[in-house]
This record gives C-alpha cells, structure tokens and sequence, in this order.
C-alpha cells in the first residue's frame, strides 16, 4: 500500500495564495469593530462636505475664534444673532446724543426767542413792534404803538387811514414823511419842539395806498424809527394799516 506523503507548499505557492486572497476580496479590511475608526485611517483631505449629515456640525466641533468674517454669508446675521449687552457705543454715537441735546437746547432757546419776539422782541438790543389797524369803517382812534416816549395812534373814516403821534418826553422832535409811488405824490413835515400835549399828525399823500417812515428823537435821549403801510381796502376791510418800529 502507497502511502502518499505530506509536504509544506513552497514559498512561491504561499505568495500565490495570498495574492489569490486579495484579489478575490479586493481592498476592504475587516475592522476590529465599532468606533474603531480614527483620523490615522483616513487619508488627509479625503473627507467632502457630501460625506458630512446635515446640521451634524455643531458649536462644540468648531475650534474657538476660528470662524471670520469670510465663513459668514453676507447679511444672513440678524438682530437676534448679537447679545447687545455685550456692544460697546459706537464712538460717533455720543456726538449724536450731545447733538440732539443741542437741538433740544436750541429748539427750545428759539421757542423762548419766539416768545419773547411775540411779547416785546429785541434785535441787537434794540426794541421791535409790530402795529396794526384792520376792519371796516368807521374804526375810532386807538394806541397802536408806545414805544420809548412815542404814541402812535390810528383811526379810520370813509376808508381814510389817519395816524396821530403824541409824546410822553418834553423837548422831543418829531419827522415823517409819506410817499405815493402811484401817483408821485409825496408828503413830509416835521415838528422841532414836540412835547406832551402835542397832536402830530403823520403826513398823508394819499387816502390810501401809500408807504410812510418817521424819526422820534425823545428829550430822554431814546430814539424811535418807523415804517407803515396805508393800503387799500382788502376784503370787507377798508381800514388797512400795518408797520413796525425799532427803538434804542
């Protein structure tokens, strides 16, 4: 009876089988387990954003104050992405506060200015009115202005404006002059020793429509100057009268 023998293959067979093996397996190997693998088995630069689940990176895994400006999408973050407490004041903002008080301060210097304008205004120290007369006839006689000695009085009749000057302050003077641009007419007259008890009346070039001015030179060394308007009827109103005057 044969016996048949038993020998260990050759080097060259044992290459052979393993080349055998891996072909028919191809690259894959087997892992010892689970959550085995680590950064070691992976090639560098190897890992896409496809092979990342979505919403699978969290705050935790992005490294501290790494993020900048380029990893943001431009006007994506809103008011409620920012803790505000945690923002200083913008360096300009302060100025901005310093001026709205300013604008507080001078809206309100300018409404007290308002104010005062409308009571009895002073424009480089010296005191401006305002006079008037306006209505239908006939309109008796009345204080329109009293300023630093000089009273300034107005009546009307039959459309006719007539203004009456009159003085506290002895040894004042008194000149006026009245000018009627369509019909050249003019008018002026004066009075040198003007003293309580004196009527002064304003020169008239016309019944109306005309533009007067006057100097008041008060025996108290105050001076008015002022400026009128005698106009035509306006409206209802034949009785139209306005000016201003300026004292020191």
């Amino acid at each position: 009876m044969r016996r048949f023998l038993v020998s260990r293959p050759s080097p060259a067979m044992a290459v052979a089988f393993v080349a055998l093996l891996a072909a028919l397996s191809g690259t894959a190997i087997a892992l010892p387990g689970t959550n085995s693998v680590d950064s070691g088995d992976i090639k560098n630069g190897q890992v896409k954003g496809k092979d990342i689940g979505k919403n699978a990176v969290t705050g935790k895994k992005v490294k501290n104050g790494s993020l900048t400006g380029a990893d943001v999408r431009d006007n994506s973050l809103t008011g409620a992405d920012v803790n505000e407490s945690t923002l200083g004041q913008v360096p300009s903002a302060n100025s901005a506060n310093t001026a709205n008080s300013a604008n507080t301060a001078n809206s309100a210097n300018t409404a007290n200015s308002a104010t005062s304008a409308g009571n009895a205004s002073t424009v480089g120290g010296n005191a401006v009115r305002v006079f008037s007369l306006l209505g239908a006839s006939p309109q008796s006689e009345r204080v329109v202005l009293d300023l630093d000695g000089l009273q300034l009085s107005a009546s009307c009749a039959g459309g006719s404006v007539t203004i009456t000057a009159r003085t506290t302050t002895a040894d004042s003077e008194i000149s006026a002059f009245s000018h009627d641009a369509s019909s050249a007419t003019e008018a002026e007259d004066f009075d040198d020793d003007f003293n309580p008890g004196d009527v002064f009346v304003l020169p008239s070039a016309t019944s109306t429509d005309e533009i007067g001015q006057g100097r008041f030179t008060g025996g108290n060394g105050k001076f008015v100057d002022f400026t009128y308007n005698v106009e035509d009827s306006i409206g209802t109103n034949d009785c139209v009268m306005h000016g201003f005057a300026t004292g020191s």
